[in-house]
């Protein structure tokens, strides 16, 4: 809408700045909402053993490229939150990069340990989850 050449120029102009706000929101709330569901599927195909025929190996080799993603990933974007704190408390610096912030406080740095709080306890639960009924750590 920022691109077509109708309308005012205030309405082009809040249209961008929107789009820069909130750019990338979308993509890291659906990855966020999905992260519980692609851990746990990748890692009940890697414990379930069954690897007799070529598709049953490529699901395995996917489910352990999901799986290394959904370790590297969270840990990149609170290492990047970490990385760009001091920058963050600038409001128009803000703004770009709002999408990785809207559920962090940026009053103190160890507050982003809340949004790596998230992560982690979603990957424990899908881990703990694809254990076996006689193994003693499913009661944690």
């Amino acid at each position: 809408m920022s691109k077509v050449n109708a309308g005012p120029d205030s309405f082009k102009k809040w249209v961008k700045s929107a789009m820069i706000q909130f750019k990338f929101n979308i993509y890291i709330r659906f990855y966020m909402m999905v992260y519980f569901d692609l851990t746990f599927f990748a890692v009940m195909k890697i414990v379930e053993g069954n690897n007799s025929t070529t598709a049953r190996k490529a699901a395995l080799l996917i489910s352990y490229i999901i799986f290394v993603i959904n370790i590297i990933l969270p840990v990149g974007l609170i290492a990047l939150v970490f990385r760009r704190f001091e920058i963050l408390k600038i409001k128009e610096a803000k703004q770009s990069f709002n999408t990785l912030l809207l559920k962090i406080d940026k009053q103190a740095k160890i507050r982003v340990g809340n949004a790596a709080y998230f992560f982690l306890r979603r990957i424990i639960t899908a881990v703990l989850l694809t254990l076996p009924i006689t193994s003693t750590f499913i009661f944690l």
